[in-house]
């Protein structure tokens, strides 16, 4: 007896998301960035040096700039987290085009250097894919070599396939290199391999008739397509809305236009072409692929087709479908 399973979904296609185009995510970053680096800022004066190092990671994470990496030093500095410091006021030093903070940093990373610790962690016998994690971070690269660290706590462990995991703890105090040589792995069970027989189900696989996976992927190309179409609608009406905008700020018509509405007549007309290029090419795709997904659809072998319904939505923030149907 063929076994039927049924699948419900719904989901939502925003095509206007895929229509925007990659400058748009530049100026958002780097107002979030600035927040970032202010609220470093704030967090460092009143004390809280972990929250502000974190927010002034954040900043230089979104925004790379110097200024941000000189404060990010000073903020490891109070701390304590002496070679995160030195590494900061290195950098800037190297890179800066300021001289007073360029020179300040190279004071301050030549200060601290005699006190960076080092850790160097050795292995006598390095076993295949053998994997060494400092806390959290993967080190294995740094093996045989003096890695600087931060003081404190550390955890060390060593993994690898077929072998039994090895782990120990270190405290790393300011100042000095402290080596740590990792023992051989003993030989033991390989996690990614459980012993003993496999277990299999006797019941045979069932395939699913050899036409579903058509109609489902021409019914979901189908309602990308259908999405793209709404966005098209979308765009359209905000590129006759901008029109307006343009013309009333010229008194009625754009030609001619009254010269105290120009400018923010020139910039509705602006808003009003992309608009209307974004529609354009949500039609030509939304067309595409209604066309390829009909076309797969119809042509899968026959069998039991899956039922489903669409209907779009339009709203002031998104645009596309939704899409319900049993597979």
């Amino acid at each position: 007896m063929q076994s039927h399973r049924s699948i419900s979904c719904s989901c939502a296609l925003i095509a206007a998301l895929a229509l925007a185009g990659p400058a748009a995510n530049a100026q958002p970053a780097k107002g979030a960035a600035e927040a970032a680096f202010q609220k470093g800022k704030q967090l460092m004066a009143a004390g809280d040096l972990d929250a502000a190092c974190a927010a002034f990671a954040q900043s230089a994470a979104l925004d790379p700039q110097l200024g941000t990496q000189y404060n990010l030093g000073l903020c490891y500095e109070q701390a304590g987290k002496i070679a995160s410091a030195w590494l900061a006021f290195a950098e800037v030093a190297a890179k800066d085009t300021n001289a007073k903070r360029k020179a300040d940093s190279a004071k301050r990373a030549k200060a601290l250097e005699p006190r960076v610790p080092r850790l160097r962690l050795e292995t006598g016998d390095r076993a295949p894919g053998l994997v060494v994690h400092l806390g959290d971070t993967d080190v294995t690269v740094t093996l045989g070599v003096d890695t600087p660290v931060d003081p404190g706590h550390y955890t060390i462990t060593a993994s690898a396939v077929g072998r039994k995991p090895w782990s120990t703890t270190i405290d790393v105090a300011p100042g000095g290199t402290a080596t740590i040589t990792i023992a051989p792995l003993a030989s033991g069970a390989d996690p990614a391999r459980p012993e003993g027989p496999l277990e299999f189900d006797n019941e045979p696989p069932r395939n699913p008739h050899p036409g579903r996976v058509r109609h489902v992927l021409g019914a979901s190309v189908g309602v990308a397509g259908v999405a793209a179409l709404g966005a098209s609608v979308f765009f359209g009406s905000q590129a006759r809305s901008h029109q307006r905008d343009a013309e009333q700020a010229c008194g009625g018509s754009v030609a001619p236009c009254d010269p105290s509405g120009l400018d923010a007549a020139n910039a509705a007309v602006s808003a009003a072409r992309d608009r209307a290029t974004y529609a354009n090419i949500a039609a030509a795709t939304g067309a595409v692929l209604v066309g390829v997904g009909v076309v797969l659809y119809v042509t899968a072998p026959r069998g039991e087709r899956p039922r489903a319904a669409m209907r779009p939505v339009v709203a002031p923030d998104q645009v596309g479908v939704v899409f319900d149907g049993r597979f």
